[in-house]
């Protein structure tokens, strides 16, 4: 249990390496960068406030919903697996769901680079 809810209050070293493999790809920029933005500018952290950008940012980006919280859970977690996305953003809190994000997109930097 406390390994499961160590996210809710401990930054992590690095991803899970079959989540980040599949879910921290290039595809998955772009989602990241938009969420993160959507995210640094909202005021109300609250679950359904969270759940709403994550869907408004999808629906931007005419994705599944899953495309972007997928990807976005395995950088605020660091696995492919947590509450719902919007209880994880609201466990983790903002600092450090963004500063998790950034983690996550020079990851993918990082692994385009490799290519």
């Amino acid at each position: 249990m406390a390994d499961i809810s160590a996210f809710c209050y401990l930054d992590f070293e690095a991803f899970d390496e079959k989540a980040a493999k599949k879910h921290l790809r290039l595809a998955a920029r772009e989602p990241l960068e938009k969420i993160r933005e959507a995210l640094e500018g909202l005021q109300d952290w609250t679950p359904e406030a969270l759940h709403e950008q994550v869907q408004q940012v999808s629906e931007t980006l005419e994705v599944k919903m899953g495309k972007v919280a997928q990807p976005l859970r395995v950088a605020v977690v660091g696995r492919a697996a947590s509450p719902g996305i919007d209880v994880t953003l609201y466990l983790a809190g903002k600092a450090a769901t963004l500063r998790r994000i950034d983690m996550a997109l020079e990851y993918i930097r990082r692994r385009e680079a490799q290519t």
